[in-house]
């Protein structure tokens, strides 16, 4: 998965389905009112669902930013 398709993914299944294009591998996590222990959820899933990794969820909230998750998850994929 591309970064661009990574992006497009976290926006559409997790964050804001309805204001596509508007994450940036530099967006902070906290900038996000959709972020939320919900979110954090839909995440999980997404990573067991689309991309066929279990993430840790104390992991997920250590991160930061978009790049954070971008990079955890890469993580995982290449283990």
């Amino acid at each position: 998965m591309t970064k661009i398709e990574f992006l497009k993914q976290l926006e559409e299944q997790v964050i804001m389905p309805d204001d596509e294009g508007s994450l940036s591998t530099e967006t902070t996590l906290d900038q996000l009112d959709e972020w939320d222990s919900l979110a954090k959820v839909a995440f999980l899933a997404f990573s067991v669902r689309e991309l066929a990794i279990n993430l840790n969820p104390a992991q997920v909230d250590n991160c930061v930013t978009v790049q954070d998750l971008m990079n955890l998850v890469a993580e995982k994929i290449e283990a």
